[in-house]
């Protein structure tokens, strides 16, 4: 490859994907904007990789150069600008606040979840630094200090795939899409509303019923999901819950802040609907260890160099984006994905920072699309859609109280997504 290897995801960028992140984070104090202006601008600069700005080369490709400018701050509006714009210093990434909520927004080309989230801790951490003048015991967060760690910049190569294997999975051609609500939300403006809702609950609740049921907290949503799309679709014969995987330990690169993902597809029959929770539990769980195999993941990830590679063989950026969309695992024409989506981020380790902290919540793309984190004892979920409706958030709830998990809920409210603009003006 010839370029940073997430950095090719922007050749498929389009109306249903912006390729952004936005993560809010409610303190429990006001937040001070100068304060936190200084904390990122010194804790982003542990993550020189974050600092650049994009360029065209001479044979059309995207590439990231050195940004020197500093980290832009600004007051949360109703549209906040584009990356690569003057207005953010031509950076890819950027913090918005106002009240008691901050928000980093940051392009996928940058990093997936593994490098974003050490990167807005270690701003959070940096900023309770600078608003209290204590050091909080935080071990697990990188501190300005922090050297890079072994293998922190590696990416993947072809070679690391050796061995793999195509994961013998059908394609589940007959699984019921959500197409039609994508749809209405480009040609309907009277439905058309990227929205999210905030779900809240106490961690216990959640593990209880996890551990009960031969579980863990990302198969239980998916078995929620699941459920929530039979009340919405009684008639439907087939759901398809779509996660990731990094596999980043598997290629011999655990600490790389690049986004490394293979995609798992989970299999459900209308016919399952009677199952108990610990037999869809059991079935879950086998499906997610069976496709997170190394032997399967590593071929996920070489199928997407090998993607790159044809890319970089193109010449001119109309070409290579033409070429991208039409083959992207994200949104070309034989890309494939589930009835709803989900992501789990893992429990975050923010020691003492915790304390400062309310919540957190991770916002992107994504229709019936859940993205999942964990903080002390609490468990936060965002639930997205593309179009302004109550049909699949009231089903959620009524599984959520079907199966005694009390939770509060908040919204809906605009995702505010961060667009893209290649050369900065």
């Amino acid at each position: 490859m010839k370029h940073s290897f997430e950095s090719y995801g922007l050749y498929a960028i389009s109306a249903l994907v912006t390729y952004c992140v936005r993560i809010k984070v409610q303190m429990k104090d006001v937040v001070d904007m100068e304060c936190l202006r200084k904390a990122v601008n010194i804790a982003t600069r542990r993550f020189p990789y974050f600092m650049v700005k994009l360029s065209i080369d001479e044979d059309g490709g995207y590439t990231f150069e050195p940004n020197t400018n500093d980290i832009a701050v600004l007051k949360t509006s109703s549209k906040n600008p584009a990356f690569g714009t003057k207005a953010v210093g031509c950076h890819f990434l950027y913090v918005d606040c106002e009240g008691k909520t901050i928000y980093f927004n940051i392009s996928h080309a940058l990093a997936g979840g593994k490098g974003i989230d050490p990167w807005f801790m270690a701003c959070i951490y940096q900023y309770v630094v600078e608003k209290y003048g204590v050091h909080p015991n935080a071990p697990a967060i990188l501190k300005p200090e922090s050297p890079l760690l072994p293998g922190e910049t590696d990416e993947p190569t072809i070679e690391m795939t050796d061995g793999s294997l195509p994961y013998p999975i059908e394609r589940f051609k007959n699984r019921k899409s959500l197409l039609k609500d994508y749809l209405k939300s480009i040609f309907n403006p009277f439905v058309r509303s990227n929205e999210y809702f905030e779900i809240e609950f106490n961690q216990k609740d959640i593990m209880r019923l996890a551990k009960g049921n031969d579980s863990s907290v990302l198969s239980l949503f998916c078995i929620f999901m699941f459920k929530t799309m039979l009340k919405v679709f009684p008639n439907e014969n087939q759901f398809v819950g779509e996660s990731i995987h990094n596999p980043a330990s598997d290629l011999g690169i655990p600490h790389s802040y690049k986004n490394v993902l293979s995609q798992v597809l989970l299999n459900y029959k209308k016919s399952m609907k009677d199952w108990d929770m610990e037999k869809l539990g059991t079935v879950t769980r086998g499906s997610l260890l069976l496709q997170i195999d190394p032997l399967f993941s590593r071929n996920f990830i070489r199928r997407e160099i090998q993607f790159y590679e044809e890319i970089d063989k193109i010449s001119g950026l109309k070409g290579k984006k033409k070429y991208a969309k039409k083959y992207s695992s994200i949104s070309g024409s034989d890309s494939f994905h589930g009835t709803y989506s989900i992501s789990y981020s893992g429990y975050h380790d923010w020691g003492e920072i915790a304390d400062y902290v309310d919540s957190f919540y991770v916002i992107v793309d994504g229709h019936q699309m859940l993205e999942i984190s964990a903080i002390k004892d609490k468990i936060f979920c965002s639930f997205m859609q593309v179009i302004r409706t109550d049909k699949y958030i009231n089903a959620f709830k009524k599984v959520l109280e079907e199966n005694g998990i009390p939770y509060k809920i908040q919204g809906p409210f605009k995702k505010n997504l961060v667009k893209h603009q290649i050369a900065c003006k």
